[in-house]
């Protein structure tokens, strides 16, 4: 077997068996886990279809424009939504979601579902943007 043979097969193996447990995003990039939306920006306000939270009720919309980092949005069971900027407010690394709460690889840092400080060394919360829906779309001011 030649050398590029087996590191495809290692990697696609490697990858088969961690795909089923976690994200590989994360592993290797440090990013949140969760699922990735596209977001439509406009006048400071970024639009995300509500398709978006049918099979499930988060999702992270990447980084566009004026954004300065992920925001991650939940579906409430009352059809609101909390849009959290996915920056640390202690020096800016990505955070990540951890059960119901967030926690930045960077410096420890841990935030709760709404964004408030759990853990230090961070001291404000995380950022939560205004949300609103029209019943076809989850619109976001920046």
């Amino acid at each position: 077997m030649q050398r590029s043979d087996f590191l495809r097969t290692t990697g696609i193996a490697s990858l088969t068996v961690l795909g089923g447990a976690v994200c590989i995003t994360p592993l290797l990039t440090g990013c949140a886990a969760g699922k990735y939306i596209d977001g439509t920006e406009a006048s400071g306000t970024i639009t995300v279809p509500l398709s978006a939270f049918t099979d499930q009720p988060s999702a992270i919309v990447r980084k566009t424009g004026m954004m300065k980092g992920p925001i991650h949005v939940v579906r409430n069971s009352d059809n609101t939504f909390v849009a959290l900027s996915l920056l640390c407010t202690h020096k800016g690394c990505v955070v990540r979601p951890v059960g119901n709460a967030f926690e930045c690889p960077c410096h420890g840092s841990e935030f709760d579902s709404k964004g408030a400080v759990l853990s230090p060394p961070a001291k404000e919360p995380l950022v939560q943007y205004a949300t609103t829906t029209d019943g076809t779309y989850v619109h976001i001011k920046l």
